[in-house]
């Protein structure tokens, strides 16, 4: 039996999931069919076709259809060719066994320089088509020729996207991919206003927003990203949360990681909110060489309340040897696996490249001298992380094909992949859970800093609708645009591909919401400074010769960079 707050509780989440599962189990026993019922109600409303966006590249589309596009609109029908994608290498491929030649693929939808059914395949992959010529010996990009095989390749996509649902039936089966793949959340709401925090300082009280996230990070089925504006009390939140976790017996040795120059501050909180908390406050030289073992047996011995460290600090604790072996051999046995699966020799030979160097790696690691002053974090037993302003993290490496796109892949960070192999392991130990975030600013910089906060605290999820990789998860959600920018120099314009637009965004937002906890200042009503006149006011300048004569310098620089790296790049 159930009454309306325990459904809202604990009922919500993936209902389509669920209600399949119930369906299963009713068959067994009739008790479930109150189960079914309920699910049937809180069913998420059907997204039609119509508002659906669906880009050609899109990997949820499945590969007959595309096929099928290519060789009815390139008047291919007769021909040997299939169009498949390749998970593990999330590439596109176009097997082709018959020789293509006519006027839609070479002048219709194709030029001299690349035909229709190779611009296709680029667009499946997301990339334009580039055509190059020789001046003087130099390769460099053919401009009106690009130009042309990039409104050929337009042409492509327009005509995709006013096919895919043309046929009645295709469009039925499109819907219920979709739906069945992408819409099946209903957002739950977290209810803190019964909680009573047993031990909190009686002079702080938390306001209800705050309750509510202490609510998520207990009873959610997953991990948890507390995307709160500043100001809205985030430190309180993990604080309460921590306590009432190891009070409940969820977390028996939650850690908590802050800036460098927070830990002492973030202490103090700590006190204030739980005077009669036991806390594990770590230092600097809790980590020196001849004190890392020590440091090491109080965390795993002690029973603390919280222990609270640095980001620094937290980077000194790696991952076994073990653990990274197993990671490696992980991803060597998914590529064997897609090469028992397919005949293309191309694919293959991909394949064996991507395992070759994955076998360098391991043989690194195995070969690298064990230290023993090192604290491997798997050994200290802690079973909960929460990290504060986790956005310091977001540079971590995406594989992507994208990587000449503004706005797709960032840098690649030491300390974010440490981060990403430790919050792998607790996910997976807690199944689903063991992690919280606290930023205010989860994407600030690009659109795949939505991505990456996805990928710490949902893989599952991602794996689940098949948007494991990033470039899966653009062809779904994001699109690339070519938009005219100031160049490097500030003096000059180009036309250059960014990833500037979300698609398919309520959806989107669903799976986000899964983990994230998003309160604005809007949604807070919090008090701001006004700005004098209303509104912000630009004041411009007029420069200064001295300005005028360094930023002449700066353009001579780049251009000089730009022409080394267009050298390096077509070796």
């Amino acid at each position: 039996m159930m009454d309306g707050k325990l459904l809202t509780n604990t009922y919500l989440g993936n209902v389509v999931e669920k209600l399949h599962i119930a369906e299963r189990y009713v068959t067994m026993d009739s008790r479930y069919e109150e189960n079914v019922e309920i699910l049937k109600e809180i069913q998420p409303i059907r997204v039609p076709a119509s508002d659906i966006e669906v880009k050609l590249g899109a990997t949820w589309i499945p590969e007959e259809y595309i096929t099928q596009f290519v060789k009815e609109k390139f008047k291919l029908e007769n021909k040997d060719i299939t169009i498949f994608y390749q998970k593990n290498l999330e590439k596109w491929f176009l097997e082709k066994n018959d020789y293509c030649n006519n006027v839609e693929i070479n002048d219709i939808y194709g030029t001299s320089d690349i035909d229709a059914l190779d611009l296709t395949i680029e667009a499946l992959n997301l990339h334009a088509p580039n055509v190059y010529k020789k001046i003087d010996e130099k390769t460099v990009i053919d401009k009106e020729k690009t130009m042309l095989a990039r409104q050929k390749q337009d042409m492509i996509k327009e005509e995709f996207s006013n096919w895919i649902f043309s046929d009645v039936e295709r469009r039925k089966i499109l819907e219920d991919i979709y739906n069945n793949t992408f819409n099946s959340i209903v957002d739950r709401e977290f209810d803190g206003s019964s909680l009573t925090f047993p031990g909190m300082s009686p002079l702080i009280k938390l306001d209800p927003h705050q309750k509510n996230a202490v609510a998520r990070g207990l009873f959610s089925e997953y991990a948890t990203l507390l995307a709160h504006c500043v100001g809205a009390g985030k430190t309180y939140e993990m604080i309460a949360t921590i306590m009432e976790m190891k009070r409940l017996g969820i977390a028996h040795k939650p850690l908590m990681i802050v800036p460098n120059h927070l830990v002492q501050e973030t202490a103090k909180s700590f006190y204030e909110l739980y005077p009669n908390a036991n806390i594990l406050i770590a230092t600097k030289e809790d980590f020196q060489k001849q004190k890392r073992r020590i440091f090491a047996g109080k965390i795993t011995t002690g029973e603390y309340d919280a222990i609270i460290m640095a980001h620094s600090s937290f980077e000194k604790m790696p991952m076994s040897r073990e653990v990274e072996e197993q990671h490696i051999n992980n991803q060597i046995f998914e590529l064997e696996m897609a090469q028992r699966d397919t005949k293309n020799r191309s694919t293959i030979k991909q394949l064996e490249t991507a395992k070759k160097r994955l076998r360098k790696r391991l043989k690194m690691l195995l070969e690298a001298k064990r230290r023993d002053d090192v604290i491997n974090f798997e050994q200290t037993g802690i079973d909960y992380l929460i990290v504060d302003e986790a956005h310091l993290f977001k540079n971590l490496f995406i594989h992507s094909k994208l990587s000449n796109v503004a706005g797709a892949v960032g840098a690649n960070s030491q300390r974010a992949s440490d981060l990403y192999m430790k919050t792998e392991f607790l996910l997976e130990k807690q199944n689903g859970k063991g992690v919280i975030f606290a930023t205010g600013t989860p994407v600030s910089n690009s659109l795949s800093e939505l991505y990456i906060m996805m990928k710490y605290l949902e893989p599952h999820v991602l794996e689940q609708t098949g948007i494991y990789s990033f470039d899966e998860w653009v062809s779904t959600f994001a699109e690339v645009v070519n938009s005219l920018e100031l160049d490097t120099s500030g003096k000059g314009y180009k036309v250059r591909q960014r990833l500037a637009r979300f698609y398919n965004l309520p959806e989107l937002m669903s799976l986000f919401r899964m983990v994230a906890d998003i309160k604005t200042r809007e949604d807070l009503n919090l008090p701001i400074p006004k700005i004098r006149g209303g509104k912000p006011e630009v004041i411009a300048l007029e420069p200064s010769t001295e300005l005028e004569t360094f930023m002449d310098k700066l353009v001579k620089r780049s251009a000089k960079i730009q022409r080394r790296w267009s050298k390096a790049k077509r070796r």
